[in-house]
């Protein structure tokens, strides 16, 4: 996020203050923001998936991915906003909050729920009723003989 805050802030403001106009520039930008922020994506996933349980993973994940569009609909009221005071006060602004998302993450977030005394949701799985009901299941399982032979066979051919 750091270095999306940092890229947003290449793109709106620093580039028209000092009057670059290069597609080039605005290019080589706009796919480095794309690989910064598609890198933390399989982050997210894996942080989500030490904090909730297999059973829970799509509805934990459905929601987690509308942020997407309420992003966009916050983003679209800061920018309609800002824009009487000129697109690099806006994107100013959206690098800023993606900083201060950033700063938050790096001071804040908790990796793993053991990491501060709570029970991983992939512990309490393999240790729950259910791991217990299919231990269960496994101890009464019976192999029957293979009776297969013992059919009786039919002359008659189709």
């Amino acid at each position: 996020m750091l270095l999306s805050a940092l890229v947003v802030f290449f793109f709106g403001s620093l580039g028209p203050w000092l009057n670059i106009r290069s597609r080039y520039y605005y290019g080589v930008l706009w796919g480095l923001n794309g690989l910064v922020q598609s890198s933390g994506w399989p982050t997210v996933v894996a942080i989500m998936g030490n904090w909730f349980g297999k059973e829970s993973h799509g509805v934990v994940f459905g929601i987690w991915s509308a942020n997407a569009s309420v992003g966009n609909i916050f983003g679209a009221l800061l920018v309609s906003a800002l824009l009487p005071y000129g697109f690099q006060s806006a994107m100013m602004a959206a690098a800023f909050l993606l900083f201060l998302g950033a700063v938050v993450n790096l001071t804040c977030l908790v990796e793993h729920p053991s990491l501060v005394g709570l029970v991983s949701p992939r512990d309490s799985d393999s240790n729950g009723p259910a791991a217990a009901q299919s231990s269960e299941t496994q101890h009464n399982i019976q192999v029957l003989p293979d009776s297969s032979s013992s059919l009786p066979h039919s002359s008659s051919s189709p």
